[in-house]
């Protein structure tokens, strides 16, 4: 929970001030304490509070905490079903959202025009692409994927593991990439298989997330 001055602070008597630094870190003031967190999209981390504690996850109603890695294993193989389902070679995931459920990784994006990272799914194997960046965030937090990191762009890396894992049918979240994004990777899929063609879905990862897990309905009601 919150630290105990925190929580039991009265409002009335000194409102508390926030601070966002980047829109990452808040620093919370009440009462001449002071206290920071670490926000990512699905977790707080209590940084410090007077200057003393230890950084630890904080347990905050509605926020998700850490999933061992079994859950993405499981939701990783029920997806590999729908890209069979739907005659799917290899899968480009760019929604931050869709990438974390399916790997963990949850790198903020530096900027709106900037990405993190990406997944490509086949049907044996996933793979983590991102630069240097982000190498040990995303080898912390996606250990079932292998990463391969960009130095000389996107397109570049996948021509080369369009050609390795002989994808012929790419699908890729069409309702998320931009126009520009869509045709660097149709190109590198091109180029590297002339046969090949590009696939724009919508809703496949959106489908799995809705159907909750025993383990995430359990996180929701605390």
């Amino acid at each position: 929970g919150l630290p105990p001055k925190a929580m039991n602070h009265n409002m009335e008597e000194t409102p508390p001030q926030l601070f966002f630094t980047k829109g990452v870190f808040i620093g919370i003031s009440m009462g001449g304490s002071h206290a920071t967190f670490l926000v990512t999209r699905r977790q707080i981390l209590f940084y410090g509070y007077d200057t003393t504690a230890t950084k630890g996850h904080l347990s905050v109603e509605g926020v998700a905490q850490p999933m061992n890695t079994n859950a993405f294993r499981e939701r990783l193989a029920r997806f590999r079903r729908i890209m069979e389902e739907n005659e799917l070679d290899g899968f480009l995931v760019a929604v931050p959202e869709n990438m974390y459920y399916l790997s963990g990784y949850e790198a903020e994006d530096a900027q709106l025009t900037e990405s993190s990272g990406y997944l490509l799914v086949t049907s044996s194997r996933q793979l983590l692409l991102t630069d240097f960046r982000y190498k040990e965030e995303a080898e912390r937090e996606a250990p079932d994927f292998e990463l391969q990191l960009y130095s000389d762009g996107l397109s570049a890396l996948l021509k080369d593991l369009f050609l390795t894992f002989s994808i012929e049918i790419l699908g890729v979240e069409g309702h998320f990439l931009t126009y520009n994004t869509t045709n660097e990777v149709e190109k590198a899929l091109k180029e590297a298989r002339p046969s090949a063609r590009l696939v724009a879905t919508e809703g496949l990862v959106e489908g799995l997330r809705i159907v909750k897990e025993p383990d995430e309905i359990e996180r929701i009601k605390k």
